[in-house]
């Protein structure tokens, strides 16, 4: 499917996702450059019919063992193409990943993985020929968006720090004037302070120039829209009713908020020995023993355990049990890979 390019459109979409494409990334090892250029080329900045109404965002096909919702729209067969319905653009994102890493298509796209991560040319190149798309410039298209709009850079970025430093940014990017992606890595008091992170009106484009790891793994990873529409409500995680932790909030003050026992958001977050991080996700309800989805997560460097266990609303002990060989708080290198069912 072809749209039109909207740079504004382009730039909105990008900011809108992505948090999911970096945490996917995290996840899986999948570049976010890769993620977002594909879901701009497929969803046409998620403005198409198949983004809009079935929050389709990656032309994922209905095929012979999904058993959800399906919409048909015509594409380039003959008659209209029956493709997946998902409850949220997050989900389809999330479903791209398991689209790729389904071990019946390791065939395909299995030699993916074994590439590097920054790599996104390979990736891009990897995707045409394993057949993901039928346009013979699918990979043109995809380094093309990737490179005009500087997607490039959120391979480098983490759910941990979502803003480069300044020497990390001189050290990655040589000789390079910020055009793009300057827009979405400033800070949202207009550059009055360095540290606060996030996004303001290009004509106050200021670099983040905090040299200290952002306090927390989880802060800036849920955009600002989202914040606005979860707030202080519970939402779902993997099934469970879960909350985002306010700007200093301990386990006491949540507890107090949400109307349930501080035991239990300890108990329940196993925070015995750990302080709330803002933008955490605090559940209210005793999480799950598996993930629901992905089978594997794939560690960044110095992940730990009990992050894998809250980011998918794991029982830390159980996934303990299925990594018997790695500690909870023991930091993990790049690439460890830790079973989630």
């Amino acid at each position: 499917m072809e749209f039109s390019e909207d740079a504004d459109k382009i730039i909105s979409y990008v900011e809108l996702y992505r948090h999911i494409a970096i945490a996917e990334m995290d996840r899986t090892g999948i570049p976010a450059s890769i993620k977002m250029a594909q879901g701009i080329l497929e969803s046409g900045s998620g403005e198409s019919e198949l983004a809009t109404v079935a929050k389709n965002h990656f032309g994922i096909k209905c095929g012979g063992d999904w058993s959800g919702s399906t919409h048909f729209v015509w594409d380039d067969e003959p008659v209209k193409s029956c493709f997946r319905v998902y409850a949220s653009a997050e989900e389809s994102y999330i479903a791209h990943s398991e689209f790729l890493l389904n071990p019946a298509k390791a065939f395909r796209y299995g030699p993916l993985f074994l590439l590097d991560r920054t790599d996104y040319k390979a990736w891009a190149e990897g995707l045409q020929s394993a057949g993901y798309a039928t346009s013979k410039t699918y990979a043109v298209k995809l380094i093309s968006l990737i490179e005009r709009y500087e997607l490039y850079k959120l391979d480098h970025l983490t759910l941990r720090k979502q803003e480069p430093t300044l020497a990390e940014v001189e050290r990655v990017f040589k000789d390079e004037k910020p055009k793009y992606m300057d827009t979405l890595l400033v800070s949202r008091d207009g550059g009055k302070n360095p540290n606060s992170g996030g996004i303001t009106e290009p004509a106050n484009v200021q670099w983040h120039t905090d040299t200290k790891p952002t306090a927390s793994v989880w802060a800036d990873w849920v955009t600002e829209q989202q914040r606005a529409e979860w707030g202080e409500q519970p939402f779902k995680m993997n099934g469970k009713r879960v909350v985002l932790a306010q700007k200093g909030e301990t386990a006491t003050i949540l507890a107090a908020r949400m109307g349930v026992r501080r035991r239990d958001i300890v108990r329940y977050n196993d925070l015995k020995k750990r302080e709330l991080q803002e933008g955490q996700y605090v559940f209210l309800e005793p999480k799950a023993r598996h993930f629901d989805g992905a089978t594997r997560h794939v560690c960044r460097e110095g992940q730990t355990m009990y992050d894998v266990a809250q980011f998918y609303g794991l029982r830390l002990r159980s996934l303990q049990k299925m990594n018997s060989k790695y500690k909870s708080d023991e930091k993990l290198h790049l690439g460890t890979q830790l079973r989630l069912r």
